[in-house]
């Protein structure tokens, strides 16, 4: 798992984006993109009396949203920004509709729809914490919040399976000999694994709020994430202006009704999280991680197993050689090793977003039917 925030740290920086931030809706027809003279980068007008810079994210969300090939964009926001001002102004007034702009810090780090729901993370993270008081024994291991997204992964020990025993258990159900060395040896570099969650959320339109259940093996420090308890998408009612002409921009403030909703989805993400921890789904995870390991990989398809990952999860050429390295290295040589090797590669990421996608990755190896993964390999 890779190591992010405290969970105090995180705290501290969610409460001061509360503090910072500011959400407005904006018909298209009143914003403006300019250039800074000083920088010759593309600022968005007419939410303030400043122009506001962009976020990367913000930009490529403005470009998906008014059809402009992202690589053009781009060429055209560094080689020729007045050129950029000029395409942005002519579609944002050509096809005039509202839209949410999130901002943070003086900058804008979202061009969402009219009917984007905000959940936030402070909400969020506000929802979690009697959820983790009431189970008494679960440790945040990992925090973070990024340009795109916050995490928030739980880690609980009580909740613990030998999984040495599991594989001997699989092993011996599919009529392995463990006398034979191969095999023993597969077996000792089974671990302890423990039950775990991983709750993540965006703010900014690059995914639902998401509690996802999983595995946390002890000797690595790797992380599974497999089973998705709950997944809210982030679309409401369209957002009114109760204050004025509806053609105006105006800061969006949360009115009774998206109050009322918020407390009925905080109340059930406190208990989805609460269950993702719980005995019986740690029980069904554990299971599958034992079902892995007697799905073998021959020697002859240790280099395909890592190709099988890369071409299904979209790895780049340096992570899937990372996770070779992995599987080679382990000298477990089955599905399960499979999923040790892609969750030990989320440590090597720089970046945290990937790194948890390589968990999530590493979940779906895991979760996988043994029948599609001897199809996959046998290709």
């Amino acid at each position: 798992m890779k190591t992010g925030r405290t969970l105090v740290d995180l705290a501290t920086e969610l409460e001061r984006q509360v503090n910072t931030r500011k959400d407005f809706v904006a018909p298209t027809t009143k914003l403006d993109a300019v250039v800074d003279e000083t920088s010759g980068d593309i600022l968005l007008k007419g939410l303030l009396e400043r122009p506001l810079r962009m976020t990367d994210l913000a930009h490529g969300q403005v470009a998906a949203e008014l059809g402009i090939y992202k690589p053009y964009y781009d060429r055209m926001r560094t080689e020729a920004p007045a050129l950029c001002a000029t395409n942005v102004n002519h579609w944002l007034h050509a096809q005039p509709k509202k839209r949410l702009v999130r901002t943070l810090d003086g900058a804008v780090r979202s061009f969402n729809s009219d009917g984007y729901r905000p959940l936030d993370n402070y909400d969020l993270l506000e929802a979690l914490i009697p959820a983790v008081r009431d189970l008494g024994d679960v440790r945040v291991d990992s925090c973070e919040i990024t340009e795109k997204r916050l995490y928030i992964k739980l880690v609980r020990p009580s909740l613990q399976w030998d999984a040495a025993m599991a594989k001997r258990e699989a092993l011996l159900a599919a009529g392995k000999d463990l006398h034979n060395r191969a095999d023993w040896d597969a077996l000792q570099k089974a671990d302890v694994v423990q039950a775990a969650t991983t709750i993540r959320n965006s703010e900014v339109g690059c995914g639902a709020l998401a509690i996802e259940s999983g595995l946390y093996k002890l000797t690595c420090l790797n992380l599974a994430t497999m089973e998705v308890a709950l997944r809210k998408a982030h679309v409401g009612r369209k957002h009114q202006n109760g204050n004025g002409n509806g053609d105006d921009v105006y800061h969006l403030l949360s009115d009774e009704a998206r109050q009322a909703d918020d407390k009925a989805l905080w109340l059930r993400v406190r208990d989805v999280a609460k269950h993702t921890l719980s005995t019986a789904m740690f029980e069904t995870n554990a299971k599958k991680w034992a079902g892995a390991a007697a799905d073998r990989i021959g020697g002859d398809k240790v280099e395909q197993a890592a190709e099988v990952a890369a071409v299904k999860f979209g790895f780049s050429d340096a992570t899937k050689a990372g996770v070779l390295k992995h599987l080679i290295e382990s000298g477990d040589l089955s599905r399960l090793g499979l999923v040790n090797a892609v969750t030990r590669q989320s440590q090597d990421e720089k970046d945290y977003d990937a790194a948890t996608d390589m968990e999530r990755a590493g979940g779906a190896l895991l979760a996988m039917a043994s029948g599609e993964f001897r199809s996959l390999l046998a290709k």
